[in-house]
């Protein structure tokens, strides 16, 4: 296809280009593509895209910031995570779905990068993006939204790593990879066309994965997703002696996947994400196991022992590890998950683009027409305590702008004022730390009055979970 040809797609379909360099050199720009950004901001640019109303029937080449976010090392070895790593990834996939969108996501290199100059991020000190394994994640967190994988980059560019190209950007590969992506472009006038494979189907060994995937990433700790990996993991020869397929990730359930993980090579935390996901994908077409989708019916949450793992959210935490999951437990009864919801149950996509100080008039706003409170975000924000951590965090209040990750390392604040490293290192007591949360957050149980809220009775406060549904998500959190 010619670049013509391209022009003449974009001016009759409605295609939208969104993310980083890459994107840039699709044909990009702002407000929408920018070089460098990480995850975290390409999903602040989704984000900005549905808010005007123009996802549903569009198709979004999406490059998503995986290069800018995947973990370097530094000269002398020393390695350094992400910028925001990838989990915000599988938010701009899902948002994008949601609003209707038809997704075609870049993949990155599958290796390491060429030496990149120091920047002030590193202190100086030349470093390489390490890109090994990021795919595979990609096209996991593809396929659990119906997205169209368009990976790896040697695919499109085979001197990517000839020592002509730097492992990151596709020089010679832009004009195939966007002729990949547009042929999943609906015409107008058209249903959606079934997705297209890259250029070079038979040598795209993702494509070939892709076609094979069975699991995809659950959502929440209770639904089918979590029975499918239960019957996988069952058939791999891993044990579920009490419950079996149950579709609840409780504690035995996470034992088992942390087996799997170590004996895959994988990190060890009991969560069954896109990495996980792909593992065990691959062990489903490599040993040719054949699983049976599961429904609802599969699905036998218990409702009175410690098993249950009352934690089913709409989305993660984009924090990872240990607080992230911490994270996750505050936000079920404060927002269900959601990073959007403006006092507990309504969604408004629009603040999640608000600068803080934006944010803050328009909470007085909201308070002003009648709303009980103006609780804001996923952790439920009030007006007061959102300026106050600001400021203790340094923020610009006029440039930063209350997105997740801007709403996670706020509320981490919040956890750290009630004891979360002392509770770590195993200095204070799960009743302490609980009852100092609950404090904080109306919607958790406050071991201190029997498990109602804190401020139970105070306007329509309430307790969202139960004492050992908490209980249950601190075990897991210290067992990892």
């Amino acid at each position: 296809m010619r670049f013509a040809e391209f022009k003449l797609l974009e001016e009759t379909n409605n295609v939208v280009i969104i993310g980083d360099s890459i994107a840039v050199g699709l044909g990009g720009s702002e407000p929408y593509a920018k070089g460098g950004i990480s995850t975290v901001e390409v999903l602040r640019r989704v984000n900005a895209f549905i808010q005007t109303g123009k996802a549903k029937g569009a198709t979004v080449i999406l490059s998503s910031g995986a290069s800018n976010s995947a973990p370097i090392e530094l000269e002398g070895g020393v390695k350094k995570p992400g910028n925001g790593g990838l989990s915000p990834v599988a938010e701009q996939l899902r948002a994008l779905k949601q609003a209707g969108a038809t997704v075609a996501l870049v993949g990155t290199g599958s290796s390491k990068s060429t030496a990149f100059p120091g920047t002030s991020w590193t202190g100086g000190k030349k470093y390489i993006v390490d890109l090994t394994g990021v795919n595979e994640q990609l096209a996991s967190m593809a396929s659990a939204t119906g997205a169209t994988f368009l990976g790896p980059l040697e695919d499109y560019d085979q001197g990517l790593h000839s020592g002509k190209g730097d492992g990151i950007h596709p020089f010679g590969g832009y004009q195939k990879i966007k002729q990949a992506a547009m042929a999943v472009a609906p015409r107008k006038g058209q249903g959606t066309m079934p997705a297209a494979a890259p250029a070079k189907p038979g040598e795209d060994k993702m494509a070939q994965a892709g076609a094979t995937t069975i699991l995809t990433v659950p959502n929440g700790n209770i639904n089918p997703e979590i029975a499918d990996i239960q019957k996988t993991l069952l058939e791999l020869g891993y044990k579920l002696p009490k419950y079996g397929v149950d579709g609840v990730r409780g504690a035995e359930t996470v034992r088992a996947i942390k087996q799997f993980q170590r004996d895959n090579g994988l990190e060890v935390d009991g969560d069954p994400g896109p990495e996980t996901v792909g593992a065990l994908n691959k062990l489903i077409a490599k040993n040719k196991i054949k699983i049976v989708k599961s429904t609802s019916a599969d699905v036998k949450a218990r409702s009175n022992n410690r098993e249950k793992a009352d934690l089913n959210l709409a989305y993660n935490s984009v924090t990872q590890g240990k607080i992230g999951k911490l994270l996750d437990i505050v936000a079920k009864p404060e927002s269900g998950g959601h990073y959007d919801i403006m006092m507990g149950g309504t969604r408004n996509p629009k603040i999640l683009s608000m600068t803080i100080n934006e944010l803050l008039a328009y909470q007085k706003q909201y308070k002003a027409m009648g709303n009980e409170t103006a609780a804001a975000g996923r952790y439920q924000f009030m007006p007061k305590t959102l300026a106050n951590v600001a400021n203790q965090l340094g923020l610009d209040r006029d440039k930063v702008v209350f997105d997740p990750a801007t709403q996670d390392k706020c509320a981490t604040v919040l956890l750290k004022e009630k004891g979360l490293d002392q509770w770590l290192a195993g200095k204070m007591s799960d009743k302490q730390f609980m009852d100092g949360l609950s404090q904080v957050w109306a919607g958790l149980p406050s071991p201190s009055k029997g498990g109602a809220s804190w401020y139970d009775k105070i306007g329509s406060n309430k307790a969202g979970m139960s004492i050992a549904a908490v209980q249950q998500g601190f075990d897991e959190i210290k067992s990892t």
